[in-house]
């Protein structure tokens, strides 16, 4: 697994070859819990496709703020650390709004090498992704805490799912959080730092991940 976009703080990414994170980076890890991605899906021909926001209309309220477009600026500042990892220009004006919660909204937008971008607004908190890994699991997943784990602000678990994922919920210890789901999106907030994480389908089937935990500071 590759973050090409990564910046400062706590944060533990769980997903594709692709997705990265505005505020963080402490460890990466796979989906499935490890530290290494022995294999991969192939990527859909567009990320979009894989991302539920992007098969229905576009309407006035996805229009991406400017708060929004500078997050996105802030990500793709630094460049890719190669060609393949660059996951192309932005394409504002195809955008897709998905969560408001906790005060914060999430935003999709597709890019010209048929990638897609996620920015949270206002937090900043971005990434990209190529859409194999929501192909292959049906999600792909993140953490971040802008402070650092089991200090004062939430842990914040947020990321990107597929069509007929009808849930995600998150654990810490024996208790389970769902999150919120919509368009193509999930986020919640934690006060306790988070151990698993599961995501259900239409067919009730259901997947889960252990979150490993992040290394001393």
């Amino acid at each position: 697994m590759k973050n090409p976009f990564s910046r400062s703080a706590s944060f533990v990414l769980g997903g594709s070859a692709a997705i990265g994170a505005m505020l963080a980076v402490s460890v990466v890890a796979s989906a499935g819990g490890g530290f290494d991605v022995e294999t991969e899906a192939a990527a859909p021909a567009r990320a979009a496709d894989v991302l539920p926001s992007f098969s229905r209309a576009r309407t006035a309220d996805d229009a991406l703020p400017a708060s929004a477009q500078a997050g996105l600026a802030r990500l793709l500042a630094g460049g890719a650390p190669s060609e393949a990892l660059n996951p192309g220009t932005p394409l504002p004006t195809d955008s897709r709004k998905t969560i408001s919660a906790y005060g914060q909204t999430t935003y999709l937008v597709p890019t010209d090498k048929q990638q897609a971008c996620y920015v949270v607004s206002p937090s900043g908190d971005a990434g990209c992704t190529d859409g194999s890994a929501i192909a292959r699991d049906g999600l792909e997943w993140g953490l971040v805490d802008p402070d650092g784990f089991d200090a004062g602000a939430p842990t914040v678990v947020h990321g990107l799912t597929g069509e007929g994922v009808t849930g995600v919920s998150v654990a810490t210890g024996a208790t389970s959080h769902p999150a919120i789901v919509r368009d193509g999106a999930f986020y919640l907030e934690l006060q306790s730092k988070p151990t698993a994480i599961t995501v259900r389908f239409v067919d009730g089937s259901d997947k889960e991940w252990t979150i490993p935990a992040p290394p001393a500071p």
